[in-house]
């Protein structure tokens, strides 16, 4: 149940050595696992590492939209 904040965390720790491509692969897994799962928890914690790593980038819309997604799920 794990498999959706462990990808994100290695997505966000991509993001941090300038590895894009593959920090944007890893988050695509994490929403896959927490969505394949049910790991909504999860989902919301991708999510939200993604959001925050997205700001980072300067991509507020792209931010905007994955931080919407958890909070729909957390209401």
């Amino acid at each position: 149940m794990d498999a959706a904040r462990n990808y994100s965390g290695v997505g966000f720790m991509a993001g941090l050595f300038g590895l894009q491509p593959l920090a944007a692969r890893y988050f695509e897994a994490a929403r896959r696992a927490g969505r394949d799962t049910n790991d909504w928890p999860g989902l919301v914690a991708s999510l939200t590492a993604e959001g925050v790593h997205l700001l980072g980038q300067g991509r507020w819309d792209d931010a905007r939209r994955g931080l919407e997604e958890a909070e729909a799920i957390v209401h």
